[in-house]
């Protein structure tokens, strides 16, 4: 990488899943610099030595996102590792079960710190970079349908909203914000013996449509995309 032309940047948060994995090896095929964001330091070790394998540089930062206190610290620390930062791609969350009238609360604070509150923390932390970039992109993988425990419901209802004035926040730096949502997905999440996995969302799928924002023209950003499976994944009985 020449000194006058840096290696493009990319955040990947929740790395070490079915779908940050496939995000991270589509970007290091494009020869990203990563910063791979996950809670397990092997996994991380692993899917950045698979990364390099086809020709990106990946750093690696196990870290629990749900503890948002000191996470603004610790992402700019990752950060400053790279040449420059462009995207930010989140793909992490948790779940959490439980009726509103006997939730564990605890629980549903941990589930609400993983999937949304960390977004914010760490979308504000990445933002001035990507916003100097000029040409940025941050994307949020959430899910199709409100369906679930109200927590559940309540994160991604807040995750849509937040990401719909996240980009009025930022168009003007020429920034792009992406929600995609997704069906269901083939990822150890999904767990049903009444599911066909060939039929499901693949997580090639996802960074597909990554590329696909991310190969936009200035003039225009897709700032919401859902995903269905073409075909019903659900086994005939």
């Amino acid at each position: 990488m020449t000194a006058n032309k840096p290696a493009k940047g990319a955040l990947v948060v929740g790395a070490t899943g079915g779908m940050g994995q496939a995000i991270a090896l589509a970007l290091a095929e494009r020869h990203y610099q990563l910063v791979l964001v996950g809670r397990d330091g092997k996994a991380l070790a692993d899917l950045a030595d698979r990364c390099a394998a086809v020709g990106g540089t990946a750093f690696t930062a196990a870290i629990d996102i749900s503890d948002t206190s000191s996470l603004p610290d610790k992402i700019e620390a990752e950060i400053a590792k790279l040449d420059q930062l462009e995207l930010m791609v989140h793909c992490a969350g948790t779940y959490a079960g439980g009726t509103a009238d006997e939730a564990d609360l605890a629980a549903w604070d941990h589930a609400l710190d993983t999937n949304f509150r960390a977004f914010v923390h760490i979308s504000r932390t990445a933002l001035p970079a990507i916003n100097k970039s000029g040409h940025g992109a941050v994307i949020c993988i959430g899910s199709l349908g409100y369906a679930g425990p109200a927590i559940q419901v309540a994160s991604k209802q807040a995750l849509a909203g937040y990401c719909e004035r996240l980009f009025e926040d930022v168009r003007e730096y020429g920034t792009k914000v992406c929600l995609i949502r997704p069906g269901f997905v083939n990822t150890k999440f999904v767990n049903s013996a009444r599911l066909d996995r060939t039929k499901m969302v693949q997580p090639d799928d996802i960074a597909r449509t990554m590329f696909y924002v991310l190969d936009m023209p200035q003039t225009s950003c897709p700032s919401e995309i859902k995903l269905r499976p073409q075909f019903t994944p659900y086994k005939k009985s």
